[in-house]
Protein backbone atom coordinates (compact mmCIF):
# COMPACT_ATOMS: atom_id res chain seq x y z
CA UNK A 1 0.00 0.00 0.00
CA UNK A 2 3.25 2.30 0.43
CA UNK A 3 4.40 2.01 -3.09
CA UNK A 4 5.06 5.25 -5.05
CA UNK A 5 7.82 4.29 -7.12
CA UNK A 6 7.12 3.40 -10.79
CA UNK A 7 8.17 0.10 -12.67
CA UNK A 8 11.44 0.39 -14.13
CA UNK A 9 11.84 -1.08 -17.12
CA UNK A 10 15.12 -3.17 -18.46
CA UNK A 11 15.72 -3.92 -22.23
CA UNK A 12 16.56 -7.99 -22.15
CA UNK A 13 16.42 -9.57 -26.29
CA UNK A 14 15.65 -8.84 -29.65
CA UNK A 15 15.33 -11.14 -32.54
CA UNK A 16 17.83 -13.50 -33.71
CA UNK A 17 20.76 -11.50 -35.59
CA UNK A 18 19.87 -8.04 -34.50
CA UNK A 19 21.41 -6.27 -31.39
CA UNK A 20 20.46 -3.48 -29.34
CA UNK A 21 21.99 -0.42 -27.72
CA UNK A 22 21.56 2.57 -25.54
CA UNK A 23 19.93 5.01 -27.38
CA UNK A 24 22.56 8.03 -27.84
CA UNK A 25 19.94 10.74 -29.01
CA UNK A 26 17.93 10.26 -25.83
CA UNK A 27 18.33 12.90 -22.47
CA UNK A 28 18.70 11.43 -19.71
CA UNK A 29 16.64 11.04 -16.91
CA UNK A 30 14.29 9.64 -20.23
CA UNK A 31 15.98 6.17 -21.20
CA UNK A 32 15.50 3.95 -24.67
CA UNK A 33 17.28 1.75 -27.21
CA UNK A 34 18.87 1.36 -30.84
CA UNK A 35 17.54 -1.65 -32.34
CA UNK A 36 19.70 -2.45 -35.77
CA UNK A 37 20.44 -5.65 -37.86
CA UNK A 38 23.90 -7.04 -37.28
CA UNK A 39 24.70 -6.55 -40.68
CA UNK A 40 23.33 -3.59 -41.81
CA UNK A 41 22.06 -0.34 -40.64
CA UNK A 42 18.35 -0.98 -41.05
CA UNK A 43 15.82 -3.92 -40.74
CA UNK A 44 14.61 -5.91 -43.61
CA UNK A 45 10.08 -4.52 -44.60
CA UNK A 46 8.11 -6.85 -43.11
CA UNK A 47 10.40 -8.40 -40.97
CA UNK A 48 8.91 -10.00 -38.12
CA UNK A 49 10.79 -8.16 -35.22
CA UNK A 50 10.30 -9.38 -31.37
CA UNK A 51 11.65 -7.75 -28.35
CA UNK A 52 11.35 -8.60 -24.59
CA UNK A 53 11.87 -6.85 -21.63
CA UNK A 54 11.38 -7.13 -17.66
CA UNK A 55 10.55 -5.09 -15.01
CA UNK A 56 10.94 -4.48 -11.44
CA UNK A 57 7.46 -5.51 -10.35
CA UNK A 58 4.26 -6.77 -12.01
CA UNK A 59 3.12 -4.37 -14.52
CA UNK A 60 0.95 -3.60 -17.18
CA UNK A 61 2.72 -2.18 -20.19
CA UNK A 62 1.56 -0.17 -22.87
CA UNK A 63 3.31 0.89 -26.52
CA UNK A 64 2.46 3.56 -28.98
CA UNK A 65 3.43 5.47 -31.89
CA UNK A 66 2.76 9.31 -30.44
CA UNK A 67 4.10 10.58 -27.00
CA UNK A 68 1.32 11.17 -24.74
CA UNK A 69 1.29 12.72 -21.10
CA UNK A 70 0.02 9.60 -19.19
CA UNK A 71 -0.25 5.69 -19.45
CA UNK A 72 -4.20 6.24 -19.74
CA UNK A 73 -3.78 7.84 -22.99
CA UNK A 74 -1.10 5.41 -24.75
CA UNK A 75 -3.05 2.85 -27.55
CA UNK A 76 -1.94 -0.49 -27.19
CA UNK A 77 -1.05 -3.07 -24.82
CA UNK A 78 2.18 -4.60 -24.97
CA UNK A 79 1.52 -7.95 -26.22
CA UNK A 80 -1.92 -7.82 -26.80
CA UNK A 81 -2.49 -8.32 -22.84
CA UNK A 82 -3.29 -6.50 -19.63
CA UNK A 83 -1.42 -8.67 -17.52
CA UNK A 84 0.06 -7.55 -14.14
CA UNK A 85 4.11 -9.51 -15.23
CA UNK A 86 7.19 -9.34 -14.95
CA UNK A 87 8.56 -10.43 -18.29
CA UNK A 88 6.94 -8.21 -21.38
CA UNK A 89 6.97 -9.16 -25.19
CA UNK A 90 6.36 -7.61 -28.11
CA UNK A 91 6.40 -8.50 -32.03
CA UNK A 92 6.27 -6.03 -34.74
CA UNK A 93 5.79 -6.67 -38.54
CA UNK A 94 6.24 -2.73 -40.27
CA UNK A 95 6.00 -2.17 -43.90
CA UNK A 96 9.19 0.15 -45.33
CA UNK A 97 8.74 3.49 -46.58
CA UNK A 98 8.27 2.08 -50.32
CA UNK A 99 4.93 0.24 -49.19
CA UNK A 100 3.77 2.50 -47.78
CA UNK A 101 3.80 5.37 -50.17
CA UNK A 102 2.60 2.75 -53.06
CA UNK A 103 -0.36 2.13 -50.56
CA UNK A 104 -1.06 6.03 -49.80
CA UNK A 105 1.35 8.46 -51.44
CA UNK A 106 0.34 11.19 -48.89
CA UNK A 107 1.09 9.23 -46.01
CA UNK A 108 4.84 11.11 -44.75
CA UNK A 109 7.35 8.01 -43.77
CA UNK A 110 10.84 7.85 -44.21
CA UNK A 111 11.42 4.40 -42.51
CA UNK A 112 12.66 5.50 -38.91
CA UNK A 113 10.26 4.39 -35.85
CA UNK A 114 10.44 5.58 -32.50
CA UNK A 115 8.16 3.59 -30.10
CA UNK A 116 7.31 4.38 -26.68
CA UNK A 117 6.78 2.28 -23.70
CA UNK A 118 4.90 2.94 -20.29
CA UNK A 119 4.58 0.31 -17.10
CA UNK A 120 2.33 1.18 -14.80
CA UNK A 121 2.19 -1.28 -11.38
CA UNK A 122 -1.16 -1.95 -9.57
CA UNK A 123 -1.01 1.43 -7.30
CA UNK A 124 -1.02 3.15 -10.60
CA UNK A 125 2.09 4.30 -10.39
CA UNK A 126 3.81 4.60 -14.03
CA UNK A 127 6.85 6.03 -15.59
CA UNK A 128 6.46 9.37 -16.42
CA UNK A 129 9.61 9.49 -18.55
CA UNK A 130 8.35 6.82 -21.54
CA UNK A 131 11.02 4.35 -22.54
CA UNK A 132 12.30 4.43 -26.12
CA UNK A 133 12.77 1.70 -29.00
CA UNK A 134 14.04 3.67 -32.14
CA UNK A 135 15.14 1.66 -35.65
CA UNK A 136 14.60 2.42 -39.01
CA UNK A 137 13.08 -0.11 -41.68
CA UNK A 138 14.90 -0.40 -45.38
CA UNK A 139 13.18 1.87 -47.82
CA UNK A 140 13.26 -0.93 -50.67
CA UNK A 141 12.45 -1.91 -52.79
CA UNK A 142 11.49 -5.12 -51.34
CA UNK A 143 13.89 -7.86 -52.74
CA UNK A 144 12.70 -11.05 -50.59
CA UNK A 145 9.77 -13.44 -51.61
CA UNK A 146 6.94 -13.58 -49.45
CA UNK A 147 6.78 -16.01 -46.46
CA UNK A 148 3.75 -18.41 -45.17
CA UNK A 149 4.12 -18.14 -41.92
CA UNK A 150 1.67 -21.11 -41.22
CA UNK A 151 -1.94 -22.09 -42.22
CA UNK A 152 -5.15 -22.11 -39.28
CA UNK A 153 -5.26 -26.01 -39.81
CA UNK A 154 -2.13 -27.51 -39.24
CA UNK A 155 -0.31 -30.32 -41.48
CA UNK A 156 -0.91 -33.68 -40.63
CA UNK A 157 -4.12 -32.87 -39.55
CA UNK A 158 -6.79 -35.26 -40.37
CA UNK A 159 -10.20 -34.02 -41.36
CA UNK A 160 -13.74 -35.86 -41.38
CA UNK A 161 -14.47 -38.93 -43.11
CA UNK A 162 -16.39 -38.42 -46.70
CA UNK A 163 -15.01 -34.57 -46.50
CA UNK A 164 -14.37 -33.62 -49.72
CA UNK A 165 -13.58 -29.48 -49.17
CA UNK A 166 -12.09 -27.77 -46.80
CA UNK A 167 -12.29 -23.82 -46.04
CA UNK A 168 -8.82 -22.84 -45.39
CA UNK A 169 -6.65 -19.67 -44.37
CA UNK A 170 -2.70 -19.16 -44.88
CA UNK A 171 -0.84 -16.35 -43.26
CA UNK A 172 1.96 -14.62 -44.93
CA UNK A 173 4.18 -12.05 -43.66
CA UNK A 174 3.57 -9.03 -46.13
CA UNK A 175 0.45 -8.50 -48.88
CA UNK A 176 0.81 -10.94 -51.49
CA UNK A 177 -1.03 -13.01 -54.12
CA UNK A 178 -1.32 -16.53 -53.36
CA UNK A 179 -2.52 -19.73 -55.28
CA UNK A 180 -2.34 -23.70 -54.61
CA UNK A 181 -2.11 -26.56 -56.82
CA UNK A 182 -2.33 -30.50 -55.98
CA UNK A 183 1.05 -30.57 -58.25
CA UNK A 184 4.30 -28.68 -57.41
CA UNK A 185 4.33 -26.24 -60.29
CA UNK A 186 5.88 -22.59 -60.32
CA UNK A 187 3.62 -20.28 -59.35
CA UNK A 188 2.25 -19.13 -62.80
CA UNK A 189 0.90 -22.56 -63.33
CA UNK A 190 -1.04 -23.18 -60.39
CA UNK A 191 -4.70 -23.61 -61.26
CA UNK A 192 -6.37 -21.92 -57.93
CA UNK A 193 -6.27 -18.56 -57.05
CA UNK A 194 -6.77 -17.53 -53.52
CA UNK A 195 -8.57 -14.49 -51.96
CA UNK A 196 -5.97 -12.60 -49.95
CA UNK A 197 -5.92 -9.46 -48.38
CA UNK A 198 -3.00 -7.53 -50.10
CA UNK A 199 -3.33 -4.01 -48.57
CA UNK A 200 -0.88 -2.17 -46.10
CA UNK A 201 -3.34 -1.69 -43.44
CA UNK A 202 -4.81 -4.80 -43.70
CA UNK A 203 -2.59 -6.81 -41.17
CA UNK A 204 -4.16 -8.70 -38.59
CA UNK A 205 -3.26 -9.02 -34.87
CA UNK A 206 -0.95 -11.24 -35.10
CA UNK A 207 1.50 -9.63 -37.76
CA UNK A 208 0.71 -11.10 -40.74
CA UNK A 209 -1.55 -11.22 -43.98
CA UNK A 210 -4.38 -13.54 -45.06
CA UNK A 211 -5.12 -15.71 -47.86
CA UNK A 212 -8.15 -17.73 -48.09
CA UNK A 213 -9.56 -20.59 -49.95
CA UNK A 214 -11.15 -23.47 -50.15
CA UNK A 215 -9.24 -27.18 -50.69
CA UNK A 216 -11.43 -29.39 -52.97
CA UNK A 217 -10.83 -32.79 -54.18
CA UNK A 218 -10.16 -34.48 -50.46
CA UNK A 219 -10.19 -38.45 -50.88
CA UNK A 220 -10.84 -40.77 -47.50
CA UNK A 221 -7.57 -43.30 -46.49
CA UNK A 222 -5.25 -41.35 -47.99
CA UNK A 223 -2.94 -38.60 -48.23
CA UNK A 224 -4.29 -35.57 -49.81
CA UNK A 225 -1.27 -32.85 -50.26
CA UNK A 226 -1.65 -29.50 -51.82
CA UNK A 227 1.15 -27.04 -53.15
CA UNK A 228 1.09 -23.28 -52.29
CA UNK A 229 2.98 -20.10 -53.82
CA UNK A 230 2.84 -16.77 -52.96
CA UNK A 231 3.96 -13.64 -55.06
CA UNK A 232 4.14 -9.84 -53.67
Amino acid sequence: PHDVNSPIIEFKEVSKDHTFRPDPSIRPPARGVLIKPKDKECIRAFFPLEFKFKTNEPAQCKIDYNLTNDFKSMNFFVGGDNLFQYNHSEKLSLPGPDALKAENPELKNDGNYRLLIRCQDANGNFNQDAFFVSFCVEKGPDTTPPVIVEVNIPTNNPVQFNQTRLNLEVYVNEPSECKWSREDRNYNNMETQMDCDTRVWQMNNKNVYVCRTTLIGILDRTENKYYFRCKD
